[in-house]
């Protein structure tokens, strides 16, 4: 018992929690998508969205400590000989096995084709719009904040680690991983509002050294959660989209839809204990990697369900967070 309800909370909750703010559309409002995950994480201790968030308030300090889916009927109406009956009788004979070969011909039926689909996805873009620190090691991408997200480039070695912070309009700052030698796309996960986008490169130890910054504001609250980022990621070759459009291929309504994927991850995909207790990292969901085990935690689930959501452009929000039962706030 203490295993299933260890279960319910730590898995089904976070697809649940994503499977409800999926139905959320373009005509979402920001106290909507709040009052939902609320709701869901009662009484929490710390909730994130999409990345680590701390309530750190001086993440503007040049220098900071890090912890890192019819036949007819003859009837003879006049007399007939002996030979005539046996005549009629072969031509009935006859007809008939024509008639058998006729029915097995007629009632062959062929299957139906499965519906067609052609896969388009939400890519973020670039822009002209940037800003960088005086090495040019550091890039910001802000020209589509407005939408809702923002690229940041990374050009350093592996060896020079480095961070994304992100001060949000309430106050509290996200932190966000940062891969190397590639572009990072990051959502401005609590809507329409002003943040500031912060790059900290590792100096030594836990010590970082803000290296550029750049204030932006958002102007959408919920249509940012349609395109691939930081760990949502996917593209039009990923083996989770293409199931997602199979899946979602023969309905029209979007709650049709999100019920064909949240049926799907709920009946298919089952709980890796091992995982859990093994101590690896769930911070990093691979959405690929879950469907080829056909199992995953809680943030294998919640992750995969937002690619497949996301993936035919319904708004999924993923969350990560702890929240208390009964007085223990270990459950993720």
């Amino acid at each position: 018992m203490k295993k299933v309800k260890r279960f319910l909370l730590n898995c089904i909750l976070p697809a649940l929690l994503v499977g409800t703010i999926l139905f959320g559309t373009s005509g979402c409002s920001d106290e909507l998508v709040s009052e939902l995950i609320s709701s869901a994480l009662n009484d929490r201790s710390r909730v994130a969205t999409d990345y680590e968030t701390t309530n750190t308030d001086d993440t503007t300090a040049d220098e900071m400590e890090i912890e890192t889916g019819h036949d007819p009927t003859t009837s003879v109406d006049y007399e007939t000989t002996e030979a005539e009956e046996t005549a009629a009788q072969t031509s009935q004979n006859a007809t008939s096995a024509t008639t058998t070969t006729t029915t097995a011909t007629t009632t062959t039926t062929t299957a139906a084709p499965a519906p067609s689909y052609t896969i388009s996805i939400s890519t973020p873009s670039a822009t002209n719009t940037t800003v960088s620190d005086s090495s040019g090691v550091f890039v910001i991408d802000y020209g589509n904040a407005s939408r809702g997200y923002v690229r940041v480039y990374n050009n350093s070695s592996i060896s020079q680690k480095a961070v994304v912070m992100i001060k949000n309009p309430d106050g509290t700052t996200s932190q966000c991983d940062f891969v190397a030698d590639q572009w990072n796309t990051y959502l401005l996960t609590q809507g329409a509002g002003s943040y500031t986008v912060m790059v900290y490169q590792n100096t030594s130890d836990s010590s970082y050294s803000k290296r550029v910054s750049q204030t932006v504001t958002s102007n959408t609250s919920v249509n940012q959660f349609v395109y691939t980022s930081s760990k949502v990621e996917f593209s039009t070759s990923t083996n989770a989209v293409k199931l997602a459009y199979e899946l979602t291929a023969g309905y029209s309504s979007t709650a049709d839809k999100v019920n064909a994927l949240y049926a799907y991850v709920k009946n298919n995909i089952s709980y890796d204990y091992a995982k859990r207790d093994s101590g690896a990292t769930t911070r990093y969901p691979n959405c690929d990697t879950t469907l080829s085990k056909m199992s995953g935690v809680c943030s294998d689930y919640a992750n995969l369900l937002a690619v497949m959501c996301r993936a035919i452009s319904v708004p999924a929000r993923l969350v990560f967070g702890y929240y208390d039962h009964n007085n223990d706030s270990s459950y993720y």
